[in-house]
């Protein structure tokens, strides 16, 4: 029985279709994909190891560990992207756009640790002096009542 040309075609478009959808990367190729995967996966790992060690050792400024954290993420894979032309081809807008943001968040960490700075220099003790700042916060804690203590498992 012959093949009615129907299902000829068929077949046909079905492999021009895996040639052209799904091509087989090479042994290599394939390889330096894992390599790069795995490689990400360690990097993605050795950020909060290393954040966590950094924070440990930031004392009473670990709050500002966050900030830096995000923001030197952001920096420097935009600067790794503008050296490995990434943002090659792209509008004079849209760079525009990347170097005011990358602006912002340089400016933002020189004022956190601007701040930091005036904390180490007790500047700051001296605004939660005022009786505006202290009556703001203990406002915002409810005062104890009576049946709060007796909440729980009996």
């Amino acid at each position: 029985m012959r093949p009615s040309v129907e299902s000829t075609q068929v077949a046909q478009a079905h492999a021009e279709l895996q040639q052209t959808c799904s091509p087989r990367l090479p042994l290599r190729s394939l390889f330096a994909n894992y390599a790069f995967a795995a490689l990400a996966g360690i990097m993605f790992y050795g950020q909060f190891l290393f954040y966590s060690m950094g924070h440990t050792q930031m004392g009473r400024y670990g709050f500002s560990s966050w900030i830096l954290h995000m923001a030197s993420i952001i920096i420097f894979a935009t600067l790794w992207g503008l050296l490995a032309g990434e943002w090659r081809g792209t509008h004079a807008r849209t760079r525009m756009l990347v170097a005011a943001g990358l602006t912002l968040l340089v400016g933002s960490t020189a004022i956190v640790g601007d701040g930091n700075y005036l904390k180490s220099r007790d500047v700051v003790p001296v605004l939660e002096s005022l009786p505006i700042v202290n009556a703001t916060a203990t406002a915002a804690i409810p005062p104890a009542r009576d049946g709060d203590a007796k909440v729980g498992l009996p």
